[in-house]
């Protein structure tokens, strides 16, 4: 009788246990190619990737200064360097959306059919860049490559990313 009880005590204990919530994690399997919202007369420039199969993307703020806009405009070949996250005037984000983020991102006004689901901010990490350019025939193409390290993001399984590449065209 005193077994069965301890059995009966331990199966209701099981069943009655609190539940600590849905641990959530991410791989951030994006196509890796970034798009740009902002150019050197905004307050920030936004660099991102969105999927639209899963309404998700990531964003990247950062404020335009001297500094970073010798990343999209540079003067040496190759040009390199990094900034710190801090979750202030340098934020990264993982966000989930009921619709095409497209639809929200760099747009002044949103639209109002799609919502934010779930935004994550990443409290510090460091991103770097490389910038490298090539001229042909008067026209120059500049690729950008972004990779965050020590990223801060409580749902992701990694910290340090290959966020992707940023390319663009314009003649000189």
């Amino acid at each position: 009788m005193r077994k069965s009880f301890f059995i009966l005590l331990a199966t209701i204990f099981t069943i009655t246990s609190c539940d600590d919530g849905d641990i959530i994690t991410v791989d951030l399997e994006f196509d890796k190619t970034l798009a740009l919202c902002g150019n050197e007369n905004s307050a920030n420039y936004v660099i991102y990737d969105i999927k639209t199969d899963t309404n998700e993307s990531l964003t990247l703020l950062f404020p335009v200064n001297d500094a970073n806009k010798l990343i999209f405009n540079p003067i040496d070949n190759p040009h390199s360097g990094s900034f710190n996250i801090d979750n202030n005037t340098v934020k990264f984000n993982y966000r989930t959306y009921n619709g095409d983020p497209e639809e929200m991102i760099c747009q002044e006004i949103p639209s109002s059919t799609v919502s934010i689901i779930r935004d994550y901010e990443a409290e510090n990490g460091t991103v770097y860049y490389t910038t490298t350019y090539e001229d042909d025939l008067g026209v120059r193409t500049v690729t950008v490559e972004f990779t965050i390290e020590n990223l801060d993001l409580d749902i992701l399984n990694s910290t340090n990313e290959f966020l992707g590449t940023y390319t663009y065209t314009f003649t000189l």
